[in-house]
């Protein structure tokens, strides 16, 4: 894809700002509805991943503080 860029998706709120950013350009007529849908899919599996990986890493995080007290 010649002179398309990139977009980093690294935290619910990037992935909440591409979406905005999509829903305005399918309300201009700038992107065709069907890309925004694709874009849309994906956009929600990339959002419960960020979702999961963050739980994930909040769960670790109360798991050392529980072996520090317990002495572990």
């Amino acid at each position: 894809m010649a002179g398309k860029r990139s977009v980093k998706l690294r935290s619910a709120d990037d992935v909440v700002r591409l979406l905005g950013r999509i829903i305005n350009g399918i309300l201009r007529g700038e992107i065709e509805n069907e890309k925004g849908g694709k874009i849309g899919y994906l956009a929600n599996i990339l959002l419960r991943a960020l979702s999961q990986n963050e739980l994930e890493d909040r769960v670790e995080a109360l798991e050392k503080k529980l072996d520090q007290r317990s002495g572990k």
